[in-house]
This record gives C-alpha cells, structure tokens and sequence, in this order.
C-alpha cells in the first residue's frame, strides 16, 4: 500500500487580511482592463467612460494591490505606513521600494502606451521593455523577496515563486499577444482575457500565502 504523508507545518496557508485586500486591488486592474477595452473596441474611447472610469478603476485597482503586497511584505501586519520612515534604509525596505518601483513601471508603462496608441503614435521601445521588466519586478518581490541576494533554489522553486512567475508569464502572454492579436483580428472571446484573469487568480493567491 501506498502511503504519503504531508507535512501540514511546510503547507502554506492563505491571509484572509491579504486575501481581501489582494482580490480588491485585482478587481479594480481586471475592471479598469475590461471597461477600457471595451470602449475602444465599440469606438467610444473617448467616452467618460472609456476616458476615465476605465483609467481610474486601473490605476485605483493598482494602489490598492500595492497596499496588498506591502502588507504581505510585513507579514500582513504593516501596511503603507511602513514606508514612511526611509531615515533607515536596510533590508526590509528593499522589497517594498522594489513593490513600488515595480507597480510604477507597469501602470505608467500602460497608460503612456495607450496615450501612444490613441495619437496613433508608434509605441517607444524603452516603454515597451518597462512594462514586462516591471512585472518581472513584482513576481520576483512577492516570490522571493528583496534584490539584496542571490534566491536559494528552494526559494525558486516554492508555491509563490511559481504562482508569481507563473502570473507574470500569463500577463505578459495576455497583453502582449493575445490581446492585440485580438483586436486587430476583431475577436471578441479570444485567449486574452481568460489568461489575465487566471493570472490574476494565482497573483491573489501568491501574495496572500503565509507560512
């Protein structure tokens, strides 16, 4: 007979605190995604509605998840105000810093392009490498941790590693080539949306493991 046995001290659990906080930031970016697509695709992208509320459920989806992540930097005990006081600049800080150069790079990277897309401008090349370096950024930071070491093989290979790189990866496949294909071939149920949701879902749950 078979037997496996599991060690329910190495099994991660998941944060209700970031749980919450993790799946609100999402919901706000999938929103703001979905609304601002859509309106472009119905030719009304210069709306209110594709104008602003699709941008502002993007950006404020963001801020939130950023407050997300933080807190699962300090355990799910601290919070934005932990960066606050920088007269120290050690270790800890590294990650979170990282957090908000990362979620900058991605949404300023996203909102110039679309400036870019809508004057019918060619999209500059540095903005296009910002925005999966910003990304990989954040998958590296909620994986793993601060840039201040070379990660262990077991740090590369545990649970919010592989959700984190593996969310990245779907983002990346989503934004970058499933959704453009898709707009330019009129597809309306195509890949793109299915992949930045599930990416999504194991980002949630990636920045909500603890243990």
């Amino acid at each position: 007979m078979l037997t496996i046995k599991v060690d329910m001290a190495n099994v991660a659990s998941l944060d209700n605190n970031l749980l919450a906080w993790s799946s609100l930031g999402a919901a706000g970016v999938i929103s703001g995604v979905v609304v601002k697509n859509s309106m472009e695709q119905l030719g009304k992208s210069k709306s209110v509605v594709g104008k602003f509320v699709g941008p502002a459920l993007f950006v404020g989806g963001w801020l939130v998840f950023l407050y997300a992540v933080v807190l699962g930097l300090d355990g799910g005990l601290g919070g934005l105000g932990g960066l606050g006081g920088l007269g120290g600049l050690g270790s800890d800080w590294i990650p979170k810093l990282q957090a908000v150069a990362a979620v900058a790079m991605i949404v300023g990277s996203v909102l110039y392009m679309k400036q870019q897309m809508a004057a019918g401008e060619d999209v500059a090349p540095y903005v296009a490498v910002l925005f999966p370096a910003g990304w990989v950024l954040l998958a590296y930071t909620i994986g793993i941790g601060g840039l201040d070491g070379i990660p262990s093989v077991a740090e590369l290979t545990g649970a919010k590693s592989v959700l984190s790189f593996g969310a990245a990866g779907s983002v990346l496949l989503a934004m970058m080539w499933a959704l453009p294909w898709q707009r330019k071939n009129c597809v309306v149920d195509g890949p793109g949306m299915p992949l930045f949701a599930a990416a999504w879902a194991a980002l949630i749950a990636a920045n909500s493991m603890t243990g």
